[in-house]
C-alpha cells in the first residue's frame, strides 16, 4: 500500500509540473488567443522586464543553457550599467551644440547624484520598513564602506569617533571616547566634509533587483566609475576628431583603439588649415579638429575594439613596465602601483610593502591584481568604449562602424571606399591596409600597425580575470552589440570543467 501511494504522489506531483511549465509559456489575451511570454532583447542579449523577476526565468524550460560568459554580461549589465537614468538631449538645452560632448557627462552626472542623494537617506534606500543604525564595530564599518562603493578604509584614533567617510575614504575612529554607544553616535565635526556611515541588518538591502530604487543591486566599482568620469577625461573634447573638405566626417576616436595613428590621419586630412595659418595649429603644426564649419549632415564613424582585448593592451602599455607606470602615471590608482619606496608616513615611519611588494609578479598574477584594483580609481584608458562619445546612447547614429580586430585592414578598405575622397591615400600612409587586405590580424604580423594583445592573451589572462573583465566592461558587449571572443568562452569552459 505504501508503494502505490509514494507512486501516485509522484505521478501527481509531475503532472502539476508539466502544468506549471504550461502555463509559464503561454497567457491568455483578451480576445481569449495565446500567445508567447516575451523578454527585451538588446544586441543579443535578452535583458528582464521591469515587471518580471528571475524566478519567472528559472521556471521556464530553456532548450539550451546560457552560455557562462553571456550569463556574467547580462547579470553584469542588469545590476549596473542598466541602472542609469535615462536622458533626452531637451534635458540639456543649456549646453551649446559644440560642446555636446558635455551631454554624456551631464546624463551620466544625473545617475550620480540620484545616488548620493539616497546616499543622504538612508532609511529609505531600498524599503521603508529596513532601519539604518550605527556601525558597530570596524567590520561592519569596512563592510558597509565596501558597499557603499567607496574606494579605501582607514583605522586610526581621530578626533572624530565611529564610522564616517570623506572624500571617498572610509574611517572607522576609535576617537577619545571609551563608551562604545557614545562612540557611534557622536557628532562629526560640522565644519568637515565627514558623513557618518549608517549599516543595514539586512543584507539583500544593497542586492535588491527593485530598479525603482536608486541604489538597489549597484556594485560599487560601478559607482566609482560614475564618480571618476566625471572628471578624468572620459567626455573630453579629444575624443571628437574632424574634419570638412574632402571628405567631410565625425570621428569618435577612445583610447587604446588606434587613437596615436587616428590623430596622424586626422592631421592630414587638415593639414592645409595648418599651412594657411600656421599659429592656429599649436607648435607640432597638426590639427585634429578642424577649424571649419563642418556640415550639419556630415557623417559619424567609429572604430571599436573587443574590450577584454583592449583592457589587456592598456595594462601593457600604461602598467606593465615600471618605468612607463613611473613617466605617465595612468596605472592607477598611483598610490599602489607606483609607490615611492622610501614613503615615510607622518610620523616618520616606513609605510608597509605595497600590493607590488607582495606579488609574485608573473604575468596572470600581476594582470588579476590590476583588475581587482582598477576601480578603486579608473582611469580614461580604462573607462568603457561605450561611454566616450556617448556611445551607449548614440550608437545608432553613427554611418560607420569598424573594429579593430582581426579584419582591421578590410575595415579600413570599407572605410575608405565609403568615405572616398583624399581618406584612402591617408589611411594607406598611416596604416598600410593595402599591402594587408585579406590577411587576418592576430597580432603576430609584421605589420607595425597590427594589434598585439590577441596574442598575448593566454599569457596574463585565466579564468577568474575572464569574468571579472567581462562584469567591468558589460556594456560594451550589450550596448555596442559586440560578440565575446571565442578565446575568452573557450576558457571559461575548460574551467568549469
Amino acid at each position: 500500500i505504501l508503494v502505490i501511494l509514494l507512486f501516485a504522489m509522484l505521478a501527481l506531483n509531475l503532472y502539476q509540473q508539466r502544468q506549471t511549465l504550461s502555463l509559464s509559456s503561454t497567457t491568455t489575451t483578451e480576445g481569449g488567443g495565446m500567445h508567447s511570454t516575451m523578454s527585451n532583447n538588446y544586441y543579443g542579449y535578452t535583458i528582464n522586464d521591469d515587471d518580471s523577476s528571475p524566478d519567472d526565468d528559472e521556471e521556464e524550460e530553456d532548450d539550451e543553457e546560457e552560455d557562462e560568459a553571456d550569463s556574467i554580461v547580462r547579470k553584469s549589465y542588469e545590476a549596473s550599467y542598466a541602472r542609469i537614468l535615462p536622458c533626452t538631449d531637451d534635458e540639456f538645452d543649456t549646453i551649446p551644440p559644440d560642446k555636446a560632448n558635455l551631454r554624456g557627462k551631464a546624463c551620466m552626472k544625473k545617475t550620480l547624484e540620484s545616488l548620493s542623494n539616497a546616499d543622504n537617506n538612508p532609511t529609505t534606500i531600498a524599503d521603508d520598513s529596513i532601519e539604518a543604525r550605527p556601525c558597530l564595530t570596524m567590520e561592519e564599518c569596512r563592510d558597509q564602506g565596501i558597499k557603499d562603493g567607496i574606494a579605501g578604509f582607514v583605522v586610526g584614533t581621530f578626533p572624530d569617533a565611529g564610522c564616517f567617510s570623506e572624500n571617498d575614504i572610509a574611517y572607522w575612529g576609535e576617537g577619545y571616547i571609551n563608551d562604545e554607544e557614545e562612540r557611534v553616535l557622536a557628532p562629526l565635526n560640522p565644519d568637515s566634509a565627514k558623513k557618518r556611515l549608517w549599516c543595514h541588518d539586512n543584507d539583500d538591502v544593497t542586492e535588491s533587483n527593485d530598479s525603482s530604487s536608486p541604489l538597489s543591486s549597484v556594485p560599487w566599482w560601478f559607482r566609482t566609475l560614475l564618480r571618476d568620469i566625471q572628471t578624468n577625461g572620459a567626455y573630453g573634447f579629444w575624443h571628437h576628431f574632424t574634419t570638412a573638405g574632402d571628405p567631410s566626417f565625425n570621428f569618435c576616436t577612445i583610447g587604446k583603439v588606434a587613437t596615436t595613428e587616428w590623430r596622424r590621419v586626422f592631421c592630414k586630412l587638415n593639414k592645409e588649415e595648418c599651412e594657411e595659418d600656421p599659429d592656429s595649429c599649436g607648435k607640432n603644426g597638426c590639427a585634429w579638429r578642424t577649424k571649419r564649419e563642418m556640415p550639419e549632415d556630415a557623417p559619424r564613424a567609429v572604430f571599436l575594439r573587443d574590450p577584454l582585448e583592449r583592457l589587456l593592451s592598456g595594462f601593457l602599455d600604461k602598467c606593465y613596465r615600471p618605468k612607463t607606470r613611473k613617466m605617465e602615471g595612468h596605472c592607477e590608482p598611483n598610490a599602489i602601483f607606483n609607490a615611492d619606496p622610501n614613503a615615510l608616513d607622518s610620523k616618520g615611519r616606513k609605510l608597509p610593502p605595497t600590493l607590488l611588494d607582495s606579488l609574485e609578479m608573473n604575468d596572470k598574477e600581476f594582470f588579476a591584481a590590476y583588475i581587482d584594483v582598477l576601480p578603486l580609481k579608473w582611469n580614461v584608458h580604462f573607462v568603457p568604449q561605450a561611454i566616450a562619445c556617448d556611445l551607449h546612447r548614440t550608437i545608432d547614429e553613427y554611418d560607420f562602424i569598424g573594429k579593430m580586430g582581426e579584419d582591421f585592414m578590410s575595415d579600413l578598405e570599407r572605410m575608405a571606399d565609403q568615405f572616398g575622397g583624399r581618406l584612402p591615400e591617408v589611411l594607406n600612409a598611416s596604416f598600410a591596409y593595402l599591402d594587408h587586405v585579406g590577411t587576418k590580424n592576430t597580432g603576430k604580423e609584421m605589420n607595425r600597425h597590427a594589434t598585439r594583445a590577441p596574442a598575448k592573451v593566454k599569457q596574463f589572462y585565466t579564468a577568474r580575470t575572464v569574468r571579472r573583465g567581462l562584469e567591468l566592461l558589460s556594456i560594451d558587449y550589450v550596448a555596442l552589440g559586440l560578440e565575446v571572443p571565442g578565446w575568452a568562452r573557450e576558457m571559461l569552459r575548460d574551467d568549469a570543467t
